[in-house]
């Protein structure tokens, strides 16, 4: 008779323990979930702001499927990709992660993608959109009055 139980291929699992003591019983009691990994589950409440020649992202990191992730956004003008971002790797479920996304054109019109990727697949948000502003609009205004026009 085995004294533990194993999964058949231990690389496809993971597994979380809980445990606590019972008054009642006097015993530690330990509770196992093995999870099947997988991959991410995808991001979620995702952000754009557009600037005049870059991107703010922002979105809410979801359960990595198991496995470590890292997360990319893309930017696309129609079905082409036009730009991306640096990887970005997680640092815990149900965190707002950020980044940004540079060399767009002034005055158009993307849309934006986060995937999560890890090493049993991807998935990604919902399409988020955004214009970037002309040329010359006003992109921050710093304490002091002073202002940086581009």
């Amino acid at each position: 008779m085995k004294n533990s139980l194993r999964p058949n291929n231990e690389q496809n699992f993971d597994f979380r323990i809980f445990k606590f003591f019972h008054q009642v019983l006097k015993a530690l009691i330990l509770i196992v979930f093995l999870l099947h990994k997988g991959r991410p589950d995808s991001p979620q409440k995702s952000e754009v702001n557009c600037d005049v020649i870059s991107a703010q992202v922002q979105w809410l990191s979801s359960f990595d499927g198991g496995d470590n992730q890292q997360f990319i956004v893309l930017a696309y003008i129609g079905d082409e990709e036009a730009s991306r971002s640096e990887p970005v790797f997680d640092v815990g479920e149900n965190i707002i992660h950020k980044t940004s996304i540079h060399l767009l054109q002034p005055s158009t019109d993307y849309f934006f993608y986060v995937f999560a990727k890890n090493k049993h697949g991807n998935t990604s948000s919902e399409v988020m959109s955004c214009k970037t502003l002309a040329e010359g609009m006003l992109v921050f205004y710093v304490h002091l009055k002073y202002a940086i026009f581009v």
